[in-house]
């Protein structure tokens, strides 16, 4: 039989496009999908087993539901259509907004505090090495291992590194909307590094992942959030962690590169967070 999924906004109650639909059985995921053109998800799934979805769009909050074909009431026809409503965030809804990086990125060996590169320079090359990281990570686990292990990495590349620039994108342009109505903004950036160098040079490889995020507001929409930050109107805290926050299993396996570099827990530990938003009124 087959799952169909239906995504809709939850206000609007319009079909929602460019949502990621994860299908779970109770052992593992066994798809992930996004859908760019529509807003349907077909599955084929078994009747005996119980599912679970999680349907994700940035801008919006995702949403979990249990699918269980062979409950009480549910007809016994070939196909079952699962409605969904998303819900679109609010600005203070989109903490925490977590962004990765590439290891040693920003300026890889460098002491600065600083870059002149943005966010969305970033990004880019490191979605892109998606691919590389599977090889990396899946080359020397046993065969049998090696499917869980590339869906794990390739839902940490979809659902949270291209779904965190695309919500970052969504966040600036609603941070520029509040502040045009008179809004005062205060937003509290995090930057953070897995513990593979020293912790002086980690502490500034988190500064340096802050200032990219800091270069994104620069030049988000040509500028526009500029005279703001230099009125006051927004305002951003900055904290660099470094890797002082890193769990200890991580740093139980800096020996070995394929978990240091290329596992999801290790990969995880390159970001910066937009940890807090708080909003007030006319100045």
């Amino acid at each position: 039989m087959d799952l169909t999924t239906l995504v809709y906004d939850r206000k609007t109650e319009e079909p929602l496009k460019g949502v990621t639909v994860q299908l779970f059985d109770p052992q593992r995921q066994i798809a992930i999908k996004t859908n760019h053109e529509g807003n349907d998800f077909k599955f084929p799934i078994d009747r005996r087993k119980n599912y679970t979805l999680v349907v994700g769009k940035p801008g919006y909050h995702p949403d979990t539901i249990q699918v269980i074909p062979n409950r009480e009431g549910v007809p016994d026809f070939n196909n079952i259509i699962q409605k969904v409503y998303l819900l679109k965030k609010d600005i203070t809804d989109f903490v925490p907004l977590y962004l990765y990086f590439d290891n040693d990125q920003p300026d890889p060996d460098m002491v600065t505090t600083t870059t002149k590169k943005t966010y969305d320079d970033t990004y880019p090359p490191f979605y892109d090495r998606k691919a590389t990281f599977i090889d990396e990570y899946t080359k020397v686990l046993p065969q049998n291992d090696r499917f869980l292990s590339e869906q794990l990495i390739e839902a940490f590349f979809e659902r949270e590194v291209r779904e965190g620039y695309q919500s970052l994108v969504i966040f600036s342009d609603e941070l520029l909307s509040y502040l045009k109505k008179g809004a005062t903004v205060e937003v509290t950036i995090t930057g953070f590094a897995s513990p593979r160098a020293g912790k002086k040079y980690n502490l500034a490889l988190g500064s340096r992942r802050i200032s990219s995020l800091l270069n994104h507001f620069y030049e988000h929409s040509n500028g526009d959030l500029v005279p703001y930050i230099k009125s006051g109107h927004l305002k951003i805290v900055e904290l660099s962690r470094g890797d002082l926050e890193v769990p200890e299993e991580v740093r139980k396996q800096l020996e070995s590169e394929h978990e240091s570099i290329f596992s999801p827990l290790a990969s995880r530990q390159r970001r910066v967070e937009i940890i807090g938003v708080t909003v007030g009124g006319d100045r």
